[in-house]
């Protein structure tokens, strides 16, 4: 039996190359707030931050359902500045003026009690749109994703208009 080569480049992406969504492990884990702050205010994007637990299985179907296909989409890479930080982290961190801090104070700076949890923060670490705690399932979750991306962009933009 002869095997079309187009077949065969099928069943080779199929076996080796295909990945239904991109993981949300390919966010970048958030090392300095200083840093992001100035990229944001550079590129005129709001930090997208999303707390994430090791063991949480909210997170993971967060991560399959919503954020894989959002970043696979790349309709959100020119509007955010997309950032991650874990629950249990341990590797220290750097605040927005440059002086260390553990995952944990900055979580409870910010009364982070769940995960997952979305913050969007201008600058300033200010949350300019409505966090987003929690998951249960994609229905409505992309309305209300969607809704605060568009403020936290708007807010963004109008505060450097002034």
């Amino acid at each position: 039996m002869i095997i079309s080569t187009r077949v065969m480049v099928f069943f080779a992406i199929m076996i080796f190359g295909f990945n239904p969504y991109v993981s949300a492990a390919s966010i970048a884990t958030i090392k300095s707030f200083k840093s992001d702050a100035n990229d944001s205010e550079k590129y005129q994007r709001p930090i997208f931050l999303y707390v994430s637990a090791i063991g949480c299985p909210y997170c993971r179907r967060l991560e399959k359902d919503i954020l894989g296909p959002m970043l696979k989409s790349g309709e959100y890479n020119n509007r955010l500045l997309l950032r991650k930080i874990l629950w249990e982290g341990t590797d220290t961190l750097y605040d927005y003026n440059g002086k260390e801090i553990l995952p944990e104070e900055f979580l409870l700076k910010y009364n982070i009690m769940a995960t997952p949890t979305i913050l969007f923060l201008d600058k300033n670490g200010k949350e300019i749109a409505k966090r987003i705690t929690g998951y249960r399932t994609p229905d409505l979750y992309w309305y209300y994703l969607d809704a605060s991306v568009d403020k936290a962009v708007e807010v963004l933009r109008k505060g450097t208009l002034r």
